[in-house]
């Protein structure tokens, strides 16, 4: 339809790539302008149940990336509705999310994030108490301990570029805060990475009589198997919480979440991912003195223009007139 102009029209593009800005339709010139963004999906989810027997989550998770395209994972309560009406009631179904127990990286990227062979644990650490425990302390005996990221408070090392070594400051703070004054006052957390620096931070405790410090050691808690944002839960009342220190895979029923041994057995809840989708509205400025509202014409430039789209390598696009 025209615009009071009676020049331009509007094209619905669907697609998840790049856009010419200006097309040549034989004799007539087009100049396409992208007036906004109406939709930007990178992928859309379907959730299979699978009923036909109860699996381990290793065994969930190795027969959704076969047939599917891994184990589901949830975003929001759109999702969780849509997932429980789907269901038979109080039917327990495992999830992507999962403990990252082995995750452990190092604040400063400077060494990166690895850690490497050496860690040396106290006794029975880390035990990851209540499900919680991401962030890493450094007794005065050299040895380290998981906690809480946040709650705790201890003093920390940071690491000092100019002074190539390591600051102890005795402040008592969580290891999110420490993280934040390290960074602003010297240059991140101190990463212990071979026995010298471990007994360099270990002296240097000694010394100023600190029986822990947080360092630079931490990891990520709760992950889904794809990579997906987990700022949405829905956990039940009181979880996670690690029971027997065992609990790293988490099964969902009546959409409230629970960890739970990875060994146990339950029926199995998929997602296969649609094709990555974005859609533009554009505005196409003609100058020729071809009617565009006749059908024909209308057709011939949907045509041409899925012509030149497919010319410089989009060819998965859907275009529309609106």
């Amino acid at each position: 339809m025209l615009d009071p102009e009676g020049k331009r029209h509007l094209i619905c593009v669907d697609h998840g790539s790049r856009l010419w800005k200006l097309l040549f339709f034989g004799t007539l010139f087009l100049r396409v302008n992208i007036s906004h963004q109406i939709d930007s999906i990178s992928f859309l989810r379907q959730y299979i149940f699978v009923p036909d027997k109860w699996r381990t989550w290793e065994e969930a998770a190795a027969y959704c990336n076969q047939m599917y395209d891994g184990l589901a994972s949830i975003s929001g309560p759109e999702d969780m509705k849509e997932i429980s009406s789907s269901l038979p009631p109080t039917t327990r179904v495992w999830i992507g999310l999962y403990d990252a127990l082995d995750s452990w990286k190092w604040s400063d990227p400077r060494t990166g994030e690895n850690l490497g062979d050496y860690r040396p644990w106290q006794t029975g650490l880390p035990d990851n108490v209540g499900g919680v425990e991401c962030c890493g302390a450094v007794s005065k005996d050299g040895y380290w301990r998981d906690y809480k990221c946040t709650g705790l408070l201890l003093p920390f090392l940071c690491f000092n570029a100019q002074q190539n070594g390591y600051v102890l400051e005795r402040e008592p703070r969580s290891w999110l805060d420490a993280q934040s004054f390290c960074r602003l006052n010297h240059a991140d957390l101190a990463n212990l990475t071979n026995p010298a620096e471990g007994d360099e931070a270990k002296a240097l405790l000694q010394r100023a009589g600190v029986e822990q410090a947080w360092f630079g050691l931490h990891r990520d808690s709760w992950v889904w198997t794809d990579g997906s944002d987990t700022s949405f839960t829905s956990w039940l009342t009181g979880q996670p919480n690690n029971a027997a220190g065992s609990q790293s895979c988490v099964y969902m029923e009546a959409e409230k979440w629970n960890d739970f041994p990875c060994s146990y057995q339950c029926y199995v809840l998929c997602q296969k991912l649609l094709p990555k989708r974005k859609k533009f509205v554009l505005k196409l400025q003609m100058s020729s003195d071809v009617n565009p509202d006749l059908p024909a014409v209308r057709g011939s430039l949907l045509q041409q223009l899925l012509s030149r789209l497919a010319d410089s390598g989009l060819t998965d696009v859907r275009v529309s007139w609106r």
